[in-house]
């Protein structure tokens, strides 16, 4: 990558040993991007949803996550109102990442969410009942 270029991607999948959906979330999010991510999770909680697993805990990586753009948010938001998801970590960001995901928790009415320097501490507080 060139530098000053910000180029967008994003993994989604399935944690079969810590049994938590995992994200990463790299660059700025866009809503094309915010569409494509929300329409992978939604195809993943589906397909654990058909294999009995209901409560969906998220670990989402935002380490090297930019900004997201405010239709992006939005999208993110109304994805969270859905009420799919139990409890959402963010694991590794910075302020401008912490301040944009709170943003988007606020506004869906999430109080599910947590934000983490530590992986490991994520993850146990993601167990917990």
């Amino acid at each position: 990558m060139a530098e000053g270029q910000n180029q967008a991607e994003f993994k989604v999948w399935w944690d079969e040993k810590e049994q938590v959906v995992r994200i990463i979330a790299i660059g700025d999010q866009t809503e094309e991007i915010a569409r494509e991510m929300v329409a992978k999770e939604h195809q993943l909680i589906t397909s654990l949803n058909k294999k009995g697993i209901r409560v969906i805990n998220v670990l989402c990586d935002v380490a090297k996550a930019g900004t997201a753009s405010s239709p992006a948010r939005k999208f993110f938001a109304d994805w969270i109102k859905e009420g799919k998801v139990n409890k959402f970590a963010l694991c590794g960001g910075g302020i401008l990442q912490n301040t944009t995901a709170n943003f988007v928790f606020f506004f869906a009415g999430f109080k599910g969410v947590k934000s983490f320097t530590d992986e490991e501490k994520a993850l146990k507080w993601l167990k917990e009942a």
